[in-house]
């Protein structure tokens, strides 16, 4: 397999820049948020945000690999348990980088939430919230009572982050970006996300005392695979635990329940959905037919069986939700490469193989995955190095997944084929996803208010301000900031179109530095405003002017 750089698709949006975070490596902060929803303070521990910039190229968080849709393995901790925070009051949900955590004592949201929206948040999350908080306060009470310490008040217990479910805090945080009105590609994102927080939990131990004999046992039999300087090889320890659960080639039942469940993990991540199924089937089989003392491992079972649903549902979500974001054209084409090959692994990580081969097929033909050049080296009989080309990278990938999907029977035709045939075909045919591809179905907001021209007028304005800061130049085109990913989302700007008239905003390319009034991007017509039709200007010192006279870029406009 290609060993797939760090950045391995990397989730491209702001608040979901800490994906590549090594949290063995940097030092973890507990922060008090406050709720947007009722105002209090709780704590959660947050990866910081400068410390997520050190370490973007760093490999140590996955020594236990990372999965080809980019998810990254660490036998330490698990980094998607840090990416959503809950308020234990409310359980609303949001991504934690929407607080502000540089003042670790006074985490204030940064987002806007409608009364409407706290509304609904009280009513639609009440009952799994007293559910669960009950849940954590009996297990508080037990564990204090265990250690000789003084038991929790029930009035006053307040659950930690770690005692709210990881799967509750990522559906909670899509139902409430659904409701907040977040564009498909964010809850795409944040679904991938879930699902791989899971996937990842798969691997962690299960601790238990009841267990530590057949844990004991395990390990007894795994020594004998270990040398020194391994590293982690994901291939060779699926058929190390595939070999000793099928045998079985350990006795008890502790030991087969433990050698079941990390094989089932594996497995999961290697994307086998059957096998892994069948491995909770006959562990299921295996506990029914006895009738005393498998209690706890009967739970084990039933616990990974709904996580593993849980799981699938948020792959199928992320799938489904990267289509539409693709549909909507919310990703440019520089990022189409990474998105399509996350859709195709959602899909065969769900069972949907034919529909995988068709969007594994488009990414293995785009230009930008160099596929005369993949061939060249497939005929030499060699593989792409380390060094390899990102994109070229990912289309081997597709290679390697087209040519297992054949052999399990899947057809896959020259050009794709089936329901997503028309995008797909328009991906590899007709520059979908470039400016300069005209989609029909889509059409500019026009007739809106003065108010909602001035929004967009600052917005992208604000934009090729930045654009200059950070590359040093004015852009070439309003679209450049998009192919560039200054704007993540054009659909967010009207595609840089006036959402009066519906045509497309003035603008003109600026050379070096210019005056302080001098207009950016302008309306090409004149809009109805209280004081009459008036021609809109974005100034390069942040300011939005109108005028009774046409405005040009590059033009300084008089106080």
């Amino acid at each position: 397999m290609v060993r797939i750089h760090p950045h391995s698709l990397a989730l491209g949006l702001a608040l979901l820049a800490l994906a590549g975070a090594d949290l063995a490596a940097v030092q973890m902060q507990d922060v008090r948020l406050i709720s947007p929803i009722n105002g209090k303070p709780f704590s959660a521990l947050v990866v910081p945000m400068t410390g997520a910039a050190r370490i973007e190229d760093d490999t140590t968080l996955a020594d236990m690999g990372a999965d080809d849709d980019g998810c990254r393995h660490s036998s330490g901790i698990n980094e998607y348990d840090y990416y959503i925070a809950t308020c234990p009051y409310s359980y609303f949900s949001a991504l934690s980088v929407e607080w502000d955590t540089r003042d670790s004592r006074n985490g204030r949201f940064l987002g806007e939430i409608s009364p409407e929206v706290k509304a609904w948040v009280d009513k639609e999350f009440n009952s799994d919230r007293q559910l669960e908080r009950e849940n954590a306060f009996k297990l508080a009470d037990r564990q204090a009572k265990a250690t000789g310490q003084l038991p929790p008040e029930h009035e006053g217990f307040v659950m930690s982050q770690q005692a709210i479910p990881l799967h509750r805090k990522y559906f909670n945080a899509l139902k409430c970006y659904e409701k907040r009105g977040a564009r498909s590609a964010v809850l795409a994102k944040i679904a991938l996300t879930g699902s791989w927080a899971l996937r990842v939990g798969f691997d962690q131990p299960i601790s238990s005392d009841q267990l530590a004999g057949g844990i004991q046992e395990i390990n007894d039999r795994i020594a004998r695979h270990i040398s020194d300087g391994d590293t982690f090889d994901l291939k060779k320890w699926t058929e190390v635990y595939g070999r000793i659960f099928s045998k079985p080639e350990v006795k008890t039942n502790e030991a087969i329940l433990i050698a079941g469940l990390v094989y089932h993990g594996f497995l999961v991540r290697a994307g086998e959905h059957q096998q892994a199924n069948d491995v909770l089937d006959r562990l299921h089989a295996r506990f029914e037919k006895i009738s005393q003392g498998v209690e706890l491992l009967e739970s084990l079972v039933r616990e990974r069986r709904e996580s593993y649903r849980r799981y699938r549902t948020l792959t199928e979500l992320a799938a489904t939700k990267f289509i539409e974001a693709i549909r909507q054209e919310e990703f440019s084409r520089p990022r189409l490469p990474e998105v399509l090959l996350v859709v195709a692994e959602s899909l065969r990580r769900t069972d949907r193989l034919a529909d995988a081969a068709q969007w594994y097929l488009c990414l293995g033909q785009m230009a930008e995955t160099q596929p005369k050049l993949r061939a060249d080296i497939r005929a030499e009989g060699k593989a792409p190095s380390v060094e390899a080309p990102y994109l070229l990278q990912l289309g081997w990938i597709a290679d390697q997944q087209l040519a297992r999907l054949a052999e399990l029977g899947v057809t896959v035709a020259d050009v794709p084929q089936g329901g997503y045939a028309p995008l797909l075909n328009a991906i590899l045919f007709e520059g979908f996803g470039n400016p300069e591809f005209k989609n029909p179905a889509w059409k500019p907001i026009k007739d809106a208010t003065q108010k909602e021209c001035l929004m967009i007028l600052n917005q992208v304005g604000k934009s090729v301000l930045e654009y200059k800061l950070r590359l040093g130049d004015w852009p070439s085109s309003l679209d450049d900031m998009w192919m560039r990913d200054l704007v993540r989302d054009r659909n967010l700007y009207n595609r840089f179109h006036c959402p009066v008239s519906g045509e497309e905003l003035l603008y003109d390319r600026q050379s070096g530095e210019v005056a302080q009034r001098t207009a950016l991007l302008c309306t090409p017509t004149a809009i109805p405003t209280s004081q009459g039709p008036r021609f809109g200007a974005y100034l390069a010192n942040d300011q939005v002017v109108w005028s009774e006279q046409p405005i040009k870029p590059g033009q300084v406009v008089a106080k």
